[in-house]
C-alpha cells in the first residue's frame, strides 16, 4: 500500500536512478553482454527490450556516450 511517486522518490533515494532509469541502465549493460556475439545492433536492441533501434541508440549514447555500432567495434578489436 505505497503510492506511486513516493515509491519513486524512495527507489532513487536509495539506488540514485529513477526506477525507468534503472531499467534502461540495466537493458544497456545487458546489450553490452550482448555485443560479444555475432548479432547485428537491431537485434541486440530488441534482445535487450528496446521497442526499436533508434530508441536503443538514443539511450546507448545517452548511457555510454558512443554510438552502439562505435562500442560494438571496440569491443571486437579489443577481443582480437
Amino acid at each position: 500500500k505505497i503510492n506511486k511517486f513516493s515509491l519513486q522518490k524512495n527507489f532513487k533515494k536509495k539506488i540514485g536512478l529513477s526506477p525507468s532509469e534503472y531499467l534502461i541502465a540495466a537493458r544497456i549493460e545487458n546489450a553490452k553482454q550482448l555485443f560479444d556475439s555475432s548479432s547485428n545492433i537491431t537485434d541486440i536492441a530488441i534482445d535487450s527490450g528496446f521497442y526499436d533501434q533508434s530508441h536503443f541508440t538514443h539511450s546507448f549514447v545517452k548511457y555510454v556516450g558512443v554510438t552502439p555500432g562505435v562500442y560494438k567495434r571496440s569491443v571486437k578489436i579489443l577481443q582480437d
